[in-house]
């Protein structure tokens, strides 16, 4: 015992005196050499490097910096890195047991090729694929730029961990279907275009082929989002699935994004099921399937009276009912179908205040496009509905008609919307039978009365004439 004690002992003392004999440049040009091959990427450190040896071998090191090729792709404020032996340091062969990072910047951008500012990268997982340390993260903010999609996606003040990592033996999968652990995730924020999700926490797991995050969880328009995200990269092609639920988000939060300075009162859900399958950003928007509902009711914009400017056919033509109904397309595709629309004009040309009684968006998602299962809006006096079909792929609208209806579900004032989400053609809104009658008779009484027939009905859903 005393022998293996004196062993031990002179290994410590005798790795203590090697990193004294050789400094810090010994160290940093070893850890440099290593990081790169495992990572397949440029790895300086030109900060303060420390060495110790309790409670095991370990490096403190400080500016640490990424590179591909001229560009920049990650600085990290600090880094921990604990080996299992004191040889790994002075061999350059880092076999970590833990490795804990701060402050990290790390900007990741995607060419209009396709191309990422990564794609030369090719990490060197070595002849053991089950040695990954364990990982701690903090200060961590992560930047996606995909320039080909015009897509910015920004995680802000993240922290974590992840434990049990390793690569399952496998040669039939790739790298990433071989990842196995579990962790979690929290970051302060995350912003998708002009969406920001925050207070976000996510438990992570891998294995057998899957990841998930599951749950998920984040605060939009402080309301509470729960939700789960599963890849399934076990088969030919990966396999996604998510499902996701927010309860009772601020109405104002959601319309500040059509206009930031509208006042609103009221609350709304929205959830989605979504699955798809494919390897690049196109191919899963092309194979998208589920469906997509927005909800809400009793809740109350100020600053316009739709009621008062649907009564008069003048004011309808001038300003248009897809700048009144804009908060019915949001649902299917985010804020890009919403661009063009001018409901903040309403806003700033009206006064008094409108209160919808029901808000009803469910789409039904097929082959990359969401087309409408039912989608209306009610005021105290008028009903908008929307039927059609939004292309997430082309990023077109296809064949949509929003309505201003009578009744019976009948289109008493229809406009078309055409094109592409960044500039659509937009109809000037058509009423039926002009002459016959004011538009508000008609909305009131219906169609049939004046033009003798029944008219074809546009909206057979739940949402209730007044």
């Amino acid at each position: 015992m005393k022998r293996w004690l004196l062993l031990v002992s002179g290994v410590l003392v005798g790795g203590a005196v090697v990193i004294v004999l050789f400094g810090a440049e010994l160290l940093r040009s070893n850890f440099e050499r290593a990081a790169s091959e495992a990572l397949g990427i440029e790895v300086t450190a030109s900060g303060a490097m420390r060495a110790g040896l309790s409670p095991s071998p370990y490096l403190n090191i400080e500016t640490i910096r990424l590179h591909q090729g001229d560009s920049l792709v990650a600085e990290i404020e600090s880094a921990r890195v604990e080996a299992a032996v004191l040889g790994s340091f002075v061999g350059g062969n880092l076999e970590l047991r833990n490795l804990e990072l701060r402050g990290v910047d790390m900007r990741i951008v995607r060419d209009e090729e396709g191309r990422f500012n990564l794609s030369d990268a090719t990490p060197d997982v070595g002849d053991d694929p089950g040695a990954v340390p364990d990982f701690e993260f903090s200060e961590v903010s992560v930047h996606y730029f995909d320039e080909s999609a015009d897509v910015e996606v920004a995680f802000s003040d993240c922290a974590g961990s992840v434990s049990g990592a390793g690569m399952a033996q496998s040669g039939e999968l790739d790298r990433f279907a071989r990842l196995e652990g579990e962790g979690e995730i929290r970051c302060r924020s995350i912003r998708y275009g002009e969406v920001e999700f925050s207070e976000v926490e996510i438990n992570l797991s891998a294995g057998e082929g899957r990841i998930a995050l599951d749950p998920f969880k984040a605060v939009l328009y402080e309301g509470t989002g729960l939700g789960s995200l599963e890849a399934d990269l076990s088969g030919e092609r990966p396999r996604f699935s998510l499902n996701v639920t927010l309860e009772e988000f601020e109405a104002e939060g959601l319309l500040h994004s059509l206009a930031p300075e509208v006042d609103a009162e009221g609350v709304m859900i929205f959830s989605t099921e979504l699955s798809s399958a494919g390897s690049t950003i196109e191919a899963v928007e092309r194979e998208l399937e589920g469906s997509i509902s927005l909800r809400g009711e009793a809740f109350t914009v100020h600053g316009i009276d739709l009621d008062e400017r649907f009564a008069d056919f003048a004011s309808v033509r001038e300003f248009g009912l897809v700048d009144a109904g804009a908060v019915l397309l949001i649902g299917p595709a985010g804020l890009a179908v919403t661009r063009g629309h001018e409901f903040a004009r309403l806003l700033r040309a009206g006064e008094g205040s409108t209160e919808f009684r029901e808000v009803v968006s469910d789409w039904t998602v097929a082959e990359g496009a969401a087309s409408t299962e039912d989608v209306a809006i009610a005021t105290e006096e008028h009903r908008l509905a929307v039927r059609g079909r939004i292309d997430f792929t082309e990023r077109v609208y296809d064949g949509v008609s929003i309505a201003l209806l009578d009744p019976n579900g009948c289109a008493v004032v229809e406009q078309a919307v055409t094109g592409p989400f960044t500039d659509p053609e937009i109809d000037q809104p058509g009423v039926v039978e002009t002459l016959l009658a004011p538009v508000m008779d008609l909305v009131q009484r219906g169609i049939a009365p004046f033009v003798g027939d029944d008219c074809e009905v546009f909206y057979e859903g739940e949402v209730s004439a007044p």
